[in-house]
């Protein structure tokens, strides 16, 4: 690279030289081609000059690392149970209740993952909420069905979710920035024996003989699926 930067400043100087020259060769006659080379001349200088003060300026430079927020660091270490949100408002009441929804709907998400997983691995791939004969429904039905009521029994119970840790920020425009990181605040345990009865509920008695459901051993694969649920990609 730094060969590369002198063959091109060579050549650069080499090129003025020859500028210098044609002008001098032209003479007093022709003062419009003269101003023109004169500006080109003064262009190439002042590029070269750059390239010098920018070679300069970033000799030795490296990337800069950069902090996570403390909310984000702490929702991270345990994605099973905590989630952030942001809220960005004038009022900064209406900022932390934009965050606060946020962050619930972060960590309804993340239950509902770790539902599915539980649901998945428990069942062997079968549908819990599957179509019988009597209900005739298509699989986009049977997987529409299941989404929501996963995604249904994660809001349940998120509603015993608090905030845990707040950051406030101004932006430039005189805004509230906050973030905050909201927590399920039990065990994992507890989360997972909470969601196997609330799964139970939601299924009828032919449901549950289908697969076999048994609730003990579906709060055990739920442990599971929470204990190793490892996050989604930052929102």
């Amino acid at each position: 690279m730094k060969n590369f930067r002198y063959l091109k400043n060579a050549v650069l100087g080499s090129l003025l030289g020859l500028l210098v020259s044609f002008m001098v060769s032209c003479g007093s006659s022709k003062n419009s081609q003269n101003e023109m080379m004169m500006q080109m001349m003064q262009m190439m200088q002042q590029q070269q000059q750059n390239q010098q003060n920018n070679a300069v300026a970033n000799q030795g430079q490296q990337d800069i690392a950069v902090a996570l927020d403390p909310c984000i660091e702490y929702a991270m270490e345990e994605p099973a149970k905590r989630a952030y949100g942001t809220g960005v408002h004038f009022k900064e009441s209406t900022a932390t209740n934009l965050a606060q929804l946020n962050a619930r709907a972060n960590l309804a998400r993340a239950l509902q993952t770790c539902i599915e997983t539980a649901t998945v691995d428990y069942s062997g791939g079968t549908e819990l909420f599957s179509a019988d004969d009597k209900q005739g429904a298509s699989v986009t039905d049977q997987t529409s069905n299941t989404d929501d009521r996963e995604y249904g029994i994660a809001k349940e119970l998120i509603k015993g979710a608090a905030i845990v840790k707040m950051s406030r920020y101004k932006t430039p425009n005189n805004q509230w920035k906050i973030i905050v990181c909201v927590e399920y605040q039990t065990s994992v345990a507890e989360m997972a024996a909470q969601v196997a009865k609330v799964y139970s509920e939601k299924l009828t008695s032919e449901q549950k003989a289908r697969v076999k459901f048994d609730e003990q051993k579906f709060k055990e694969q739920m442990e599971k699926s929470l204990s190793g649920y490892k996050g989604a990609t930052m929102q």
